[in-house]
């Protein structure tokens, strides 16, 4: 069984705390946009794209780090998406804490997630940054983010999603040309730094203003 697909709650307090405040958020904000997902989510609202740009836009910032399809997915349904007002566009963006799922395991785990949040807030539309690469070189986990990438970008782009899923490829131009990445771009070779963030997020910026005007 793919345990992307199984609901999987942390027990640690800290994550729990965060599900809670979460939960009660959405019964009581006014957003036009949801951020969720794992620590990449997380840490944007503390760049300064998010503080200079993205903040005009009415959001919530529902990221947890480490958080793994699983544990989103548990999450999603209990209660983190049950909104009082209508949310407009998801950007989610998750998936490479499975270290030990296979390509075609998360993928199906992203796919089964995606489809239940358009459940769950009709008319939707969802942004899916791919997965960033990572490491300071070559590894297994880079080409594992970059099928799943070319994997989701398959299947997303089918009609029957009607173009509301859209893929938006942030993990280009963050590996050196001899196959390294740069504390400049990854402060940790997992992580984006100021500078990366402004860099490498502009383009789902640029689909906010897109989807929601200025």
């Amino acid at each position: 069984m793919n345990s992307c697909l199984i609901p999987q709650p942390k027990k640690d307090n800290c994550w729990q705390n965060k599900h809670i405040e979460y939960e009660k958020k959405s019964k009581s904000c006014d957003a036009d946009v949801v951020w969720i997902g794992d620590s990449i989510i997380e840490r944007i609202q503390t760049s300064s794209l998010w503080k200079e740009k993205i903040s005009k836009f009415k959001c919530v910032n529902y990221g947890i780090g480490g958080d793994r399809v699983e544990n989103v997915l548990w999450r999603v349904e209990n209660g983190e998406l049950d909104f009082n007002c209508k949310i407009k566009v998801v950007v989610l963006h998750l998936g490479t804490n499975n270290i030990s799922q296979s390509v075609e395991e998360i993928s199906e785990g992203i796919v089964n997630l995606v489809e239940i949040i358009t459940k769950k807030l009709d008319d939707v539309t969802i942004l899916f940054p791919t997965l960033l690469p990572k490491g300071q070189f070559p590894n297994r986990g880079r080409e594992t983010n970059q099928k799943v990438n070319e994997l989701l970008t398959e299947i997303f782009s089918d009609s029957k999603y009607n173009g509301k899923v859209i893929i938006i490829p942030i993990h280009k131009n963050i590996i050196e040309n001899n196959g390294t990445i740069s504390r400049k771009m990854l402060h940790d070779y997992l992580h984006l730094t100021d500078d990366a963030y402004n860099k490498v997020f502009l383009p789902v910026y640029a689909q906010l203003e897109l989807i929601l005007g200025t």
